[in-house]
């Protein structure tokens, strides 16, 4: 029977709790330990070693399974990390369709340059400044992110998605329309996902492995991707919600 020194007005003995804790509380066993577990132990510097099953016992089932899935694990992991690289090395090329709403602008700005005014080139040059600025906030902000002892990752991780927000409605909301009338809104969107894209591929050798354009322009990226293969279908906001597999707790009573 537990007891319950609130009711009783009992309490455990120093000497015999100082006693317990020393048996019994002990770091959980190796395959009961989740990665944040063994996270906040090394934060702490906490040097207690993982609960050991009596040797005059057999060995528990939990702990073979867990040796089983480590080392399965272990063989899909360098699989994958094996094709990723396979996939990265032979794709280290741009994607001109992500990138030919820009050049195509770039061309007709020059040409209108030639023939009568630099105003489109202007424009353009408005939101080329403002896509290479919110580059390096991006590159600031979220490249490395602040770590703090005392705070939970899944905590430091929300953090990341809110700054990661704010950016992409300030990447998204210039430059306004009536500041560059060469281009309507959904020109402008098009364009500054596009240039976003081609920024990167500068910055980083050739091949746009940065999370930027993904971050900021991810949907503009995917309807320049799918106009330019041809087979691109529109769906209402209302009808998409149709395509998505809700969670039973999410569904309203």
């Amino acid at each position: 029977m537990a007891l319950d020194g609130g009711k009783t007005g009992m309490a455990v003995r120093p000497d015999v709790l100082s006693k317990d804790k020393k048996t019994y509380n002990k770091r959980p066993p190796v395959w009961k330990e989740t990665d944040e577990d063994r996270e906040n132990i090394n934060r702490w510097e906490e040097n207690q070693p993982n609960a050991i099953r009596p040797p005059k016992l057999s060995k528990f089932i939990m702990d073979t399974i867990y040796d089983y899935g480590k080392k399965a694990g272990g063989l899909w992991k360098s699989q994958v990390e094996e094709n990723f690289e396979k996939f990265v090395t032979s794709n280290r090329t741009k994607d001109e369709d992500l990138v030919g709403p820009w050049n195509n602008a770039v061309l007709r700005a020059e040409q209108l340059k030639r023939e009568s005014s630099s105003l489109m080139d202007e424009h353009l040059n408005k939101i080329k400044l403002h896509v290479e600025a919110m580059f390096q906030e991006h590159s600031q902000d979220l490249a490395s992110p602040k770590k703090s002892p005392s705070k939970k990752r899944a905590a430091q991780r929300s953090e990341q998605q809110e700054a990661l927000r704010a950016l992409s409605i300030r990447f998204a909301g210039f430059p306004l329309p009536e500041s560059v009338p060469s281009f309507s809104s959904e020109e402008i969107a098009t364009l500054r996902a596009s240039y976003a894209y081609l920024y990167c591929v500068h910055k980083t050798g050739g091949f746009s492995d940065h999370r930027f354009p993904w971050n900021m322009a991810m949907r503009e990226l995917c309807l320049i991707k799918t106009r330019a293969l041809g087979r691109m279908k529109a769906v209402d906001g209302e009808f998409y919600d149709h395509f998505t597999m809700k969670h039973p707790k999410t569904h309203e009573t």
